[in-house]
């Protein structure tokens, strides 16, 4: 077993990554990875002495001795082998429905996604590439705004060092803007405070908002292999964890607003571009 044996590009999964930097799991993460990846026959078992040697390349003996003691129970167990079979220890590694529920995923909705061996030794361009594996989308799936301060509560990243990561992961970052309606004058400074503002849109001043970015990465997406057998699996113990996504509020087009069986307090219609901003507005309807 060998450094040159690992890919490239690591499979990952985006649900997971979040939540282990809002709990400080990720150095744990990282090595479940990586581990995962040295297992070429996919038994979820790996020699440590060998997997160790693997890995000195992207981290020492020292981290690789204190994660693997930190992760014990959650992402793998280590076990002393019988002398019959060579002895040495081995590392069983947890699967993925036991990791989730370790981490209290309720289910794995995004799909994996690869994140560059490269960027695994250095710790903060890897967390940076856990953040933005999030923002990988279904293929013909627009990203949705979400705030800043959401995204701080997923993950538990300070809005200076999201802005970072965006920068180091390549994520792209889209404006959005609502339109309110006409208007003839200035918005009184309460609602500047809210971020309303008067701005000329196709010929006629507009009364706009600023809402949340939307976020965009290309990395790359993998197979979802065994997923759906793990979201079986976490389905039986939904009450054990909680999910990690929210409430959808924005649409493309009228059709997906009118089919939405979620009641929508004040939901968000697209209505075009200005430049490369995005325009919403705001339907002001329930939706059942």
């Amino acid at each position: 077993m060998e450094t040159s044996n690992l890919p490239d590009s690591i499979k990952t999964y985006p649900d997971l990554n979040m939540v282990a930097l809002k709990q400080g799991k990720h150095k744990e993460l990282r090595l479940w990875y990586l581990l995962h990846a040295l297992d070429e026959k996919g038994g979820g078992r790996v020699m440590k002495d060998a997997a160790q040697k693997a890995l000195e390349g992207i981290m020492s003996y020292e981290v690789f001795r204190t994660t693997l003691l930190d992760g014990q129970g959650d992402f793998w167990e280590v076990r002393r082998r019988k002398e019959s079979k060579g002895g040495g220890e081995l590392i069983e590694l947890r699967g993925l429905p036991k990791v989730a529920m370790a981490l209290e995923v309720a289910r794995l909705r995004k799909d994996p996604v690869l994140i560059p061996l490269d960027a695994f030794p250095k710790m903060d361009e890897f967390r940076a590439f856990l953040f933005g594996s999030f923002f990988t989308h279904s293929e013909g799936k627009e990203p949705n705004p979400i705030s800043r301060e959401t995204l701080k509560q997923l993950s538990g990243l300070s809005v200076p060092t999201q802005v970072k990561y965006d920068k180091t992961a390549g994520t792209e970052v889209t404006k959005n803007v609502g339109v309110v309606g006409p208007s003839g004058g200035i918005p009184p400074s309460d609602m500047q405070a809210e971020g309303y503002y008067i701005t000329e849109v196709d010929g006629q001043l507009q009364l706009c908002k600023r809402m949340p970015n939307s976020y965009s990465s290309d990395l790359p997406r993998a197979p979802r292999g065994r997923m759906k057998k793990a979201n079986q699996k976490l389905a039986a113990c939904r009450n054990e964890g909680r999910e990690t996504v929210t409430e959808r509020r924005y649409f493309r087009d009228p059709r997906s607003l009118l089919r939405s069986k979620n009641r929508i307090r004040t939901p968000y219609l697209q209505t075009g571009f200005f430049g490369e901003v995005v325009l919403w507005e705001e339907q002001c309807f329930d939706v059942f």
